[in-house]
């Protein structure tokens, strides 16, 4: 349909834009499907989907009627065979999604996780979870540590006025008044008088 807009377009034998219209709507009309033809199609296609069905159903009955009773014994134990399968499916998948939220992965991550572990053996299901869950919490841990690392590595000294050769000891008042850098820096070098201060705020 593309190609025979562009075709049409590229006509140098139509002068006017009249022209073109009327060219593009004649051929366009004969690459479109009327709707009402349409409609026809589909009700037609719905009908014959349904009778599909229908006949397919019909002919499911009519096996299983026929069917020995060892047969009809082995249909019944494949059904639940089947079941089972899938109820077992459906478990793991709860149990894993609840494993992955207690570790406060978002739900994005959730989904796509979900299909690498889920199967029908819960002890595989869980142990998989576990090991997806322990590898991005520590990837997490990792980040969050470089950053805490890149953040006080060269952050100056906090800037405390002292009175002679002895520092100053920090009080409340100056550690409200410190910048970020600064309440970083007394961090790295004394945690237990940043824990101190930071308790008393």
């Amino acid at each position: 349909m593309k190609d025979k807009i562009t075709e049409i377009l590229n006509d140098e034998t139509l002068e006017t834009v009249e022209e073109k219209v009327d060219k593009l709507s004649k051929e366009l009309a004969l690459l479109v499907v009327p709707k009402d033809k349409y409609n026809t199609l589909s009700e037609r296609v719905k009908n014959l989907e349904s009778e599909k069905k229908t006949v397919q159903d019909e002919l499911d009955a009519l096996k299983e009627q026929n069917m020995t009773d060892e047969q009809k014994r082995q249909k019944d134990l494949e059904d639940l065979a089947k079941q089972k399968r899938e109820l077992a499916l459906a478990t793991n998948k709860m149990k894993a999604k609840d494993l992955f939220q207690n570790a406060n992965i978002d739900n994005e991550q959730i989904e796509s996780l979900l299909d690498k572990v889920v199967s029908e053996d819960e002890t595989k299901t869980t142990e998989l979870a576990n090991s997806f869950i322990e590898i991005l919490q520590t990837k997490v841990n990792e980040t969050k540590k470089e950053t805490e690392t890149n953040l006080l590595t060269g952050t100056p000294k906090p800037n405390v006025k002292s009175s002679g050769n002895e520092p100053k000891e920090i009080t409340i008042e100056d550690f409200k008044n410190m910048n970020y850098q600064d309440k970083k820096q007394l961090f790295n070098d004394n945690p237990d008088k940043y824990k101190e201060l930071i308790s008393n705020l």
